[in-house]
């Protein structure tokens, strides 16, 4: 009974010494409005702290853009528009960004295709940097109610936030590494 106590609480401490988050919760981020190309802002920056669960970040979006939300999770960014239409300029979307310089440095951007209802949006509409995430939607029709989800991936080595674990998360590594041998000794 003592044995299998002791390995089911340094396993829990193992589970629980998972990296710190590199992504969206807890941070600032900011979107603008680009239009007519890449280096044109047409409305913001908006700025939100991104508290995750089923909050919405941004839920009246750009005042130009009629029913749009952005909603953050810790890896991934939802856009919901129920009215719209997109001319034909070079750029006409959104640019997210880390204001702060406090996320990550993101290496992947890929499209959740299972989700997105945008007829003709593809992974050409997507580009990204260490800290921006750009999305076009230039010419792209708009017959109600949609839905666009990415998501994304930060470095895990070469980024001081990424690669500097917290203090709490070693001791737990610690504490589970410690009483799996514990546990494995009295075995023997």
């Amino acid at each position: 009974m003592k044995r299998s106590v002791i390995r089911v609480v340094a396993a829990g401490l193992l589970l629980c010494s998972g990296a710190a988050s590199a992504g969206f919760i807890g941070q600032t981020v900011g979107a603008e409005w680009l239009f007519p190309n890449a280096g044109t802002v047409l409305e913001g920056p908006l700025t939100a702290v991104v508290a995750g669960g089923t909050s919405v970040e941004f839920p009246s979006g750009f005042a130009s853009i009629v029913g749009d939300s952005y909603d953050f999770k810790d890896a991934q960014i939802t856009i919901n528009q129920t009215v719209g239409g997109f001319n034909t300029a070079l750029f006409n979307g959104v640019r997210f960004f880390d204001p702060l310089n406090a996320i990550a440095d993101i290496t992947n951007v890929a499209i959740n295709y299972g989700l997105t209802s945008y007829p003709g949006f593809n992974a050409s509409r997507i580009s990204f940097d260490a800290n921006d995430i750009y999305v076009n939607f230039q010419g792209l029709a708009d017959p109600g109610q949609l839905v666009l989800q990415v998501t994304f991936e930060s470095a895990p080595l070469g980024s001081p936030l990424a690669s500097i674990p917290e203090p709490a998360t070693l001791a737990l590594l610690g504490l589970g590494l410690a009483g799996l041998a514990a546990s494995r000794r009295r075995t023997q």
